[in-house]
């Protein structure tokens, strides 16, 4: 749809009527205990409050913060793109702080950072870490207002900010952006809008990019830019990476265990990913943290449709999706031989832990054995 220019559905409601529950009492009961397990959580405050940014620091300490097009796993300007600064800026601005915004109505954990210029006129929202990072440390760049003002670009011109940081910070390696000219980036962010030449190999994403400028050291899974959690300091986020059907996705199955161990993350990957397909399946954003809230969530999925479906039957649901998505997989060409991280991830380390992606394959290979 994207390659027929098509930039959103919409939806005409005006003659149709919200769904109702088959259990009316019992469902509102249900919602309500579910808002009362994600106000309560552990994650809820530290989201609501800081919002994803947070991981800047997060990762930086691990190791596994993409700098530099995926050349290091830490950013010695780290604390110039975190989420005290966003806090510190928005504070100066506007008098708040920078997250705690709804990025929908009725939502509990209000997590999605809003950015201000300098003149307090809204910028963007939604301003996540995943943008952060590879516009920001992965192409050098420490200037907020400009990775915010690249953000809002994408967003107006449908491009992808992970995949755009990735093919941004990739044009180093063929002398077409150096890292930290923030100017530049945003020049090569407008240069895909209005197609020029440039313009539509940055547009085209990392792999494309990489192909038409010859380039072989390609930070890509499934021809997708991978994202900003490093596969090789997150060793159990990196097999999401590898076999999940829709390629480099974050947020297709978080693994967080032992991130530099090389031992158990293929199972980790799996359950991860099943429990994520799953939850996705209800609608429920993934920072409402309810993977395995299985009470919950199958007593809202029972009250609303009249089912009597138990955690065995909605873990299934999972199963069954994931498997669905690697069949149409397989049958459009894209086989077990692209469940791959590029090979030079297993052999270059990545400071400051000097760590390699080093999960043997033939583990991963089994996968899809469940």
């Amino acid at each position: 749809m994207g390659a027929k220019g098509l930039k959103a559905v919409v939806v005409d409601d005006s003659n149709g009527e919200l769904r109702k529950p088959v259990n009316q009492e019992a469902f509102k009961a249900a919602v309500k205990e579910c808002a009362e397990a994600i106000r309560t959580g552990p994650f809820t405050e530290p989201f609501h409050q800081f919002g994803t940014p947070m991981f800047v620091d997060i990762d930086n300490e691990r190791g596994s913060l993409p700098t530099h097009n995926h050349r290091a796993g830490s950013f010695e300007h780290k604390d110039m793109i975190n989420a005290n600064k966003l806090q510190e800026i928005t504070q100066a601005r506007v008098g708040k702080t920078g997250a705690g915004h709804s990025c929908m109505p009725t939502c509990v954990v209000k997590c999605s950072p809003v950015f201000y210029d300098k003149d307090g006129q809204y910028v963007t929202s939604g301003f996540e870490y995943e943008t952060i990072a590879m516009l920001g440390a992965n192409c050098g760049i420490t200037d907020l207002d400009a990775i915010a003002r690249m953000d809002r670009a994408c967003d107006e011109y449908g491009f992808d900010t992970i995949e755009m940081g990735c093919t941004i910070g990739l044009l180093n390696d063929a002398g077409l952006f150096e890292f930290g000219d923030a100017a530049r980036a945003e020049a090569l962010v407008q240069e895909a809008a209005q197609g020029t030449d440039l313009g539509r190999i940055v547009g085209s994403g990392t792999a494309n990019a990489a192909k038409t400028l010859g380039i072989d050291r390609v930070p890509v899974c499934k021809g997708q830019g991978i994202p900003a959690h490093a596969a090789r300091t997150s060793k159990g986020w990196a097999i999401t990476y590898i076999s999940n059907p829709q390629g480099a996705d974050h947020t297709a199955g978080v693994v967080t265990d032992e991130p530099l161990s090389k031992e158990g993350q293929v199972e980790r990957g799996r359950q991860s990913q099943i429990l994520m397909t799953a939850i996705d399946c209800t609608g429920l954003c993934m920072f409402t943290f309810l993977n395995e809230s299985f009470g919950v969530l199958t007593s809202m999925i029972n009250n609303l449709l009249g089912l009597n479906i138990s955690k065995d039957d909605y873990v299934q649901m999972g199963k069954d999706v994931l498997k669905a998505e690697r069949d149409f997989n397989l049958r459009a060409g894209i086989g077990p031989e692209a469940d791959r991280l590029p090979d030079w991830m297993t052999k270059e380390p990545l400071p400051p832990t000097n760590e390699v992606f080093d999960v043997p394959q033939k583990e991963i290979d089994n996968f899809w054995n469940f």
